[in-house]
């Protein structure tokens, strides 16, 4: 499959939580491939499972049709794409994965991987402590940022779809909203 950043091994095993982190910051979509087929038999069984999910809660314009995001079937709106960002955020072991910056993980064969944060360049630009979110690419939209940043006594979550770099609007729009808290 393309897109495949994590060069994880046919067959090879890791615990669940050690492929979190390279999922969720380094683009490892084998790593969500892995867990989508750990988790429920097979990536397809996943998918439905996440689309049962997003239907449950609400969102109904937004469907998955893989583990990557990566199919031209998988779908949403700006609005539920930043609320599916903050209800997962929300939780304190995730929001914890978001900061992290790079992970080293052992495979239970002992072989050693070393992921890094994509989302690094924010921290080299100046961006406060406290600030995590996801980037992220898809068909229709190109770059794709959700985030949460600290400003002052208040803080923002935004959203910025589209993006025709992977983090320059982001950063623009982080200082207009600064200026304004301020």
């Amino acid at each position: 499959r393309n897109n495949l950043k994590g060069n994880l091994l046919p067959r090879e095993k890791f615990y669940f939580f050690d492929l979190l982190s390279p999922l969720m910051n380094s683009s490892a979509n084998d790593a969500s491939v892995a867990i989508a087929i750990s988790a429920k038999g097979s990536e397809a069984g996943f998918v439905r499972a996440m689309n049962h999910w997003a239907k449950k809660n609400n969102f109904i314009k937004t469907s998955f049709g893989d583990s990557t995001g990566h199919s031209t079937e998988s779908k949403s709106t700006a609005r539920e794409f930043l609320e599916i960002f903050r209800i997962v955020s929300s939780d304190p072991l995730i929001a914890r994965i978001f900061a992290e910056k790079s992970r080293k993980t052992t495979s239970l064969g002992d072989r050693v991987c070393d992921f890094n944060s994509t989302g690094d360049s924010l921290g080299r630009w100046g961006v406060e402590k406290g600030q995590f979110g996801i980037t992220g690419s898809t068909i229709a939209a190109r770059h794709c940022y959700a985030g949460y940043f600290p400003s002052g006594a208040n803080g923002f979550y935004m959203i910025l779809l589209g993006a025709r770099t992977a983090w320059w609007e982001v950063l623009v729009l982080k200082n207009v909203a600064d200026s304004y808290y301020k």
